[in-house]
Parts: structure tokens; sequence; C-alpha cells
């Protein structure tokens, strides 16, 4: 047998039970009147019982409704000492988390807070697989990994995306380069001139083929590399325009 509710609605229902009034227990929980009561019709529902006597005037408590609101204080009570407990050995736990992500993270963000991390749970390893991004967002769909830092992933339904960060695409060159002196390029300046792109295989390459799909006089690439890194080297040493 399946009861279908959750720990919101055994909150509202100690909510109304202690005030005796649907609008200060929507308001003590911030949540507007409709949303509180479908909570309380949702809960009743589920049990097949009435627990609360409304009228105009006044919310009280069926007899069902006051033995039910004392064996829910009491088991609210504990599951909070529970957590509480939880909290206090927090700094003394042991476990293991992994994270997965692109490379250029470990080096602009991720490295600060893996020590902060480190600081607060010292106990904790951490380990970091740092990866390309279809692989980082495949070790994440298949659990290897707790999360992932990434710029792909969105359209996966099983897994929850929350945006960090926005940057832009950018064009490099040679500071001796005809366009270096442009702070805009088009795509049809671009397509004039030698281009490095990163292969098939990046997740960058298929957020760019995505958002050049079907534009006339998209650039045609002379070299493909895997890395980023490895592309500025050859950048570096390319002198051909």
């Amino acid at each position: 047998m399946t009861i279908n509710f959750n720990l919101n609605d055994l909150q509202a229902f100690r909510a109304v039970a202690e005030l005796s009034s649907f609008r200060k227990a929507a308001d003590a929980l911030h949540l507007s009147q409709p949303a509180f009561s479908r909570r309380i019709d949702k809960l009743e529902e589920a049990l097949g019982v009435q627990l609360l006597e409304r009228t105009t005037r006044k919310v009280s408590l069926t007899a069902v409704g006051r033995d039910f609101d004392r064996k829910i204080q009491q088991l609210l009570d504990d599951l909070d000492n529970t957590l509480l407990g939880i909290r206090g050995v927090a700094g003394t736990r042991m476990g293991e988390v992994t994270i997965a992500c692109v490379p250029s993270t470990v080096y602009y963000y991720l490295s600060q807070v893996v020590s902060r991390y480190h600081e607060r749970y010292p106990k904790i390893r951490v380990k970091v697989f740092d990866a390309g991004a279809n692989e980082v967002l495949a070790s994440v769909v298949r659990g290897e990994a707790d999360f992932g830092l990434n710029f792909m992933g969105r359209q996966e339904l099983d897994i929850e995306f929350k945006l960090l960060i926005e940057e832009r695409f950018v064009a490099a060159c040679r500071r001796d380069h005809p366009l270096a002196h442009k702070r805009r390029i088009t795509w049809a300046e671009l397509a004039q001139h030698d281009f490095i792109s990163v292969s098939k295989t990046s997740g960058n390459r298929l957020l760019l083929d995505q958002a050049l799909a079907g534009l006339p006089g998209r650039p045609q690439s002379i070299y493909e590399t895997r890395h980023v890194t490895t592309m500025l080297g050859l950048l570096i040493r390319h002198h051909k325009d």
C-alpha cells in the first residue's frame, strides 16, 4: 500500500494544528492559501480520514486529527534531532565524493573550492575526474560521479542541470594576425583565414556546430585537435593566415 503524501504536507498540518488558522499557517510557511489548502486536502485524501473541522470562523482538530497530531509532532521532533546530529558529526565523518569536470574548471574554479572543502571536511576524500564534456556527462549519467561541472547536459532529462556561469566563445589569433586589432569579427571574416577547430569528439565542437547549422560561409578548419591547449599550441606555431 502506497500513501501519497510528503514531509511538506505534514508540516502544513502541524502549522494549522498549532495556529488554528489556515491564513496564519499559510503565511508561516510562505504559501498562498489555495496552495496550503491543497496540501491539507492531499494529506486527508491520502489517509482517508478528516483531520480538521473547518467553519467560517475557526479551524479545529477532529478526534482522529488530535491523535494524529500527537504522533506527527513526535515524528517531526525526532527527525529534527536526527538531522542536527548528522550536522554535528559532519566534521569528523569519512567518505568519498567524485567530481567530474572539464579541465578548464579545475584551473579557474574548482581548485579553490576543493581546498576550502578539505579544510571543512578533512576526512572526506575528493576524486576529480577531469575529461572532455561528453565523458563528464556520461560519468554523471552512469552514476560514476556524484556531480559534474560541464558546459553541456541540459538536454538530459534524468539530470538536474543548474546554470553557474555564462561565458562566450572567442576567436584566438596571433598578435600579428590581420584580425588581432578587431574587437568583433563575423564568421564570414573568420572564414577568409586558416581556421583551427576542436574535433567532433569535443563538447565545444557540438555546441558550435549546433549554433552554426545552416550558416553560409562558415569557416572550414585546416586542423582539428581534441583539446583546446593543443589547438593553442598549433596556433602559436602557425604563421600562415
